[in-house]
This record gives C-alpha cells, sequence and structure tokens, in this order.
C-alpha cells in the first residue's frame, strides 16, 4: 500500500543559501539570487512515497521483496523483516523551470535549489517513517547493489514513480534528476553507503569513508 507525502513545506532561508554559494547580501547578485528562489520556492512540487514490505532471504546473496528478486549480498545482508521501499523527488516542475534558466551562476544556483527541494522531500518522508534507527541502500550507490537493478526496484515500487512523476530513462537514471529511490530499513549500526564507498570529493558524501569496513565487505570497486 502507498503512502504518499505531498504538499511539503518548502520555506528556505536565503543566508543559508548565500553561505554555500558565497554570495555577499545585499549584493547585486544577492538580487538575482533572491529573485530567482522565489520564483523556484513558487514552483517547486517536492513529493515522496513509500511502501510497507517484507523481505524473504533467498540465499546470502539474494532476497525476495513483494515476489521481486534482487541480487545482491550486502542487501540481503542488512535487510531483514519489513523494509521500507521508497521515492522522492524534487518534482519535475523545477526541473522544467530550471532547464529553461540561462547562465553559468544561475544554472549553478538553479542546481543547488533542486537539491534542497530534493532533501526537504527526503526530510519529509524520513519524519513520516516509523523507525527509531533509520539506514537506507540506493541502488547504484555501491558496486554491490548496481544502478541496473533500479529497474527492479521501480518494478517494485509498482504505482509509485508514476504518482511522484518520475520515470526510468535508458541508462537507469531517474528523471527528473533530482530524484531518489531505495529502501529504508531498521539497522543498530545504522548503515550508510557512504562509509563503503571510496569515491573522493564527492559532493554528497554523509560519512566519512571507513576503509575496514569496506575491506571486511568483500566489495569490489
Amino acid at each position: 500500500l502507498m503512502q504518499l507525502i505531498h504538499n511539503i513545506s518548502f520555506s528556505p532561508d536565503p543566508q543559508d543559501f548565500y553561505t554555500h554559494l558565497r554570495i555577499s547580501k545585499n549584493s547585486r547578485h544577492s538580487n538575482e539570487f533572491d529573485n530567482l528562489l522565489k520564483e523556484a520556492v513558487t514552483i517547486a512540487r517536492p513529493k515522496a512515497a513509500y511502501m510497507v514490505s517484507e523481505v524473504i532471504h533467498l540465499s546470502e546473496e539474494e532476497l525476495s521483496i513483494n515476489n521481486i528478486r534482487f541480487a545482491s549480498r550486502l542487501l540481503s545482508k542488512n535487510l531483514y523483516g519489513t523494509v521500507y521501499p521508497f521515492a522522492a523527488t524534487a518534482g519535475k516542475e523545477l526541473a522544467e523551470f530550471a532547464a529553461c534558466i540561462s547562465g553559468i551562476r544561475p544554472k549553478f544556483w538553479i542546481d543547488y535549489i533542486q537539491n534542497m527541494v530534493l532533501y526537504s522531500a527526503v526530510s519529509a518522508l524520513e519524519s513520516n517513517l516509523p523507525l527509531a534507527n533509520l539506514s537506507c541502500m540506493n541502488p547504484g550507490s555501491l558496486p554491490d547493489w548496481g544502478i541496473e537493478q533500479q529497474r527492479k526496484l521501480f518494478m517494485l515500487l509498482s504505482g509509485i514513480p508514476s504518482a511522484l512523476g518520475i520515470h526510468l530513462n535508458q541508462d537507469c537514471l531517474i528523471e527528473p534528476l533530482k530524484s531518489l529511490t531505495g529502501i529504508y530499513f531498521y539497522s543498530d549500526s545504522l548503515f550508510c553507503n557512504c562509509s563503503l564507498c571510496n569515491k573522493k570529493n564527492c559532493p554528497t558524501r554523509r560519512i566519512a569513508f571507513q576503509r575496514q569496513s569496506w575491506n571486511c565487505s568483500n566489495i569490489s570497486s
């Protein structure tokens, strides 16, 4: 059963954006950015949805969720019992607006704004999940659960992608691009993809790469 979360509030403080984007307050650039942000806030329609599912283990490297099989040793190791497949998006409305923006600086600004709108959708989603310790895995974030399995996750999500206005392209990337899918699950150790990812200078890294954990996982990179 799909749980849809919409009417998500996005009311950012411009000062927070100035700091990250290195915009001087009351400057020509700040006025230009303020106008862009105000329009983006009016247009943005962040949305998210999740479903409650049960895991059936088939082997150390394969499991089934709602009769959809996933091949991943790490996924099979982490997921037990009840899990929460999900999708979240900054919305096609904002993506269409962003596509019309010209100029290097405004394009950079609107990209960051879209990231923050997506973050607001994910935050709203997490606040609705009945989990004390949230852990998450996303297809394509680690070699052990490749991006090609995004197709199976979309099959599992059933009507959620159409409800959110998202779809997969031929490269298994989600469109609009400022969207995210994955599976939330309970974990005492609060698993995070980033701990097993040795990609350098990643702008979305949440925690530091943990080489010891990566070595123990036996995941090739």
